[in-house]
């Protein structure tokens, strides 16, 4: 299936985009899925997941003039990026340019020194390189390849390029990470939908590390998905996340959270932790005090002391018999 098939399937919604073009990568469908996903990304703003998918669909022998047909929908920052041509260098005074050196070199053809013409045009090739003239260079070069075939020093020439892959990775852009949330939050939410749980948890864990007021859902929704399936990952996954600048509101529910898994898993004393936490900020919060309350009754239970039975002792003779 083609990237315009592939497209259709979408209706032109971006997010649905996402969603086809990750099942066709994992279904074998490698560059035509990354294209589209190049370009959902692109339309949702989210530049460098965008760049990214660019980057395979390239490794995968993609056409760099379908990447080209994506470059609207960049910033007009980073549109600019791919027309930009090489910084030319200053001509001193005194100094030859590129195009003096070929008007001597064709000279020094027309009256029959080619040599001295070859030295020439090797001049003039370097300089409207380092001009920042490259059309000029691959001019050039094409007629030394004409004028002097077999030339092996001619025949190792070319115009050195900017690849489109460098291209793409020098491409900075802003950050807006409240926006950022909210798109990965409705991927997620989707690809949940699609039964599609190894990138729903995927983007989820985008979301939770960002300062976003969509943090907060991300931190439920991936708390629904993984408790009853990977609970070891998701405490070290919160735990990671409480190691970020949270809001007192944020904290508030991370740490509830944790309290309770750190409780399925027997780690009373964890799971305290968390809650002494919350209760000292906000002691009516959900259901801590009660959860506290309950932890020291237990507490005391364990700590009652286990009464010590004097066991009769009778002497006979030099023997002690105990009677048990």
């Amino acid at each position: 299936m083609d990237e315009q098939e592939l497209e259709r399937i979408t209706g032109g919604d971006p997010v649905k985009g996402v969603i086809v073009g990750l099942g066709a990568v994992e279904s074998g469908g490698g560059k035509e899925g990354y294209w589209l996903l190049a370009k959902s990304y692109f339309t949702l703003g989210l530049y460098k997941d965008g760049i990214l998918a660019l980057k395979e669909y390239l490794k995968q022998g993609g056409d760099e003039e379908k990447i080209r047909e994506l470059i609207p929908l960049l910033p007009p920052d980073a549109q600019r990026v791919f027309e930009k041509k090489p910084a030319k260098k200053e001509v001193k005074e005194g100094e030859f340019d590129g195009n003096a050196f070929l008007e001597m070199a064709n000279l020094l053809w027309d009256i029959g020194s080619p040599e001295e013409a070859k030295q020439n045009y090797l001049r003039a090739f370097e300089c409207f390189i380092d001009e920042g003239n490259p059309e000029k260079a691959e001019e050039i070069l094409a007629w030394m390849k004409e004028r002097f075939p077999g030339d092996s020093d001619i025949a190792s020439l070319s115009v050195p390029k900017e690849s489109l892959f460098d291209k793409l990775s020098s491409i900075q852009f802003p950050e807006d990470p409240e926006r950022e949330g909210e798109v990965r939050l409705r991927i997620a939410e989707k690809l949940r939908e699609e039964g599609m749980i190894k990138h729903a948890v995927s983007e989820l864990e985008k979301v939770m590390k960002i300062k976003s007021p969509a943090r907060t859902r991300a931190i439920n929704l991936i708390y629904d998905i993984l408790h009853d399936r990977e609970k070891g990952r998701l405490i070290n996954l919160f735990e990671e996340v409480a190691s970020l600048p949270l809001t007192d509101e944020e904290k508030l529910n991370l740490y509830y959270k944790l309290g309770m898994l750190y409780e399925e898993e027997g780690r009373k004393e964890k799971a305290e932790e968390y809650w002494r936490w919350i209760y000292t900020r906000k002691p009516d919060y959900m259901d801590v005090k009660e959860r506290l309350r309950k932890e020291k009754k237990e507490a005391k239970v364990e700590e009652k002391p286990v009464p010590v039975l004097s066991v009769p002792v009778k002497k006979v003779g030099e023997e002690n018999i105990q009677f048990l």
